[in-house]
C-alpha cells in the first residue's frame, strides 16, 4: 500500500468512518469531526472553525460570526440575529427606527442604570439573548409594532421621571 492509499479523502456520501474536508481551515477530517454547515454560508466546519449564534444556538463559522462585546461578554451572532447599533432591538422593531427619542432614552436606561449593577447586566445579557427573534417577529406585524409600542410608553415615561428628564413624548 503507498502512502497516498492512506490518505483520507473527501466523501461525497458522509458515511460513518468517511472524511470531509472543512470549507474554512481546509483540513481533511472524520465526518465525527465536524459541527455541520454553516447556517449563514453553508460551508461545511469543523469544531476549530465553529461557533454557535448566542440567539438561535445555530452552528456558524467564524468568518461569518457577528462578534459582540456588550458588557464585558462576547457574543456570537449569525446574520438573522446580528445586533443592530445600539442593541434596542424591540423598541427598534416597534418604532420602525434606531433613532426615535423613546429609545435614546432607553438606552441611557440601560447604559447609565442597568450596566451598573449585576442584576441589569443579567438582565441585558438575557434580552440580547431573545429579543433578536422577538424583535424580528415585531418588525414584520403592524397590529404587534403598536402593541409593543404601546407597552413601551409608560416603560419610557417612567425611566424618564426616575431619571429626571423633563421632556414630554407627547400626549397620544
Amino acid at each position: 500500500m503507498t502512502d497516498n492509499a492512506k490518505e483520507p479523502q473527501p466523501s461525497i456520501t458522509g458515511k460513518a468512518g468517511d472524511y470531509r474536508l472543512c470549507q474554512v481551515c481546509n483540513r481533511n477530517l472524520p465526518i465525527s469531526e465536524l459541527h455541520g454547515k454553516c447556517i449563514d454560508c453553508g460551508r461545511w466546519i469543523c469544531g476549530s472553525c465553529s461557533t454557535v449564534c448566542s440567539a438561535c444556538k445555530k452552528v456558524l463559522c467564524k468568518e461569518c460570526a457577528n462578534i459582540s462585546e456588550k458588557d464585558g461578554t462576547v457574543r456570537e451572532f449569525c446574520k438573522l440575529h446580528k445586533p443592530k447599533s445600539g442593541g434596542c432591538f424591540i423598541a427598534t422593531a416597534a418604532y420602525g427606527t434606531p433613532f426615535a427619542e423613546e429609545i435614546n432614552v432607553l438606552r441611557y436606561w440601560r447604559d447609565e442604570c442597568l450596566r451598573k449593577n449585576r442584576f441589569g447586566r443579567m438582565f441585558i445579557g438575557c434580552y440580547y439573548t431573545g429579543s433578536p427573534l422577538l424583535a424580528y417577529i415585531i418588525s414584520k406585524s403592524s397590529i404587534l409594532r403598536s402593541f409593543t409600542r404601546l407597552m413601551l410608553k409608560p416603560i419610557v415615561k417612567l425611566i424618564k421621571r426616575a431619571t429626571g428628564e423633563k421632556r414630554d413624548l407627547g400626549n397620544d
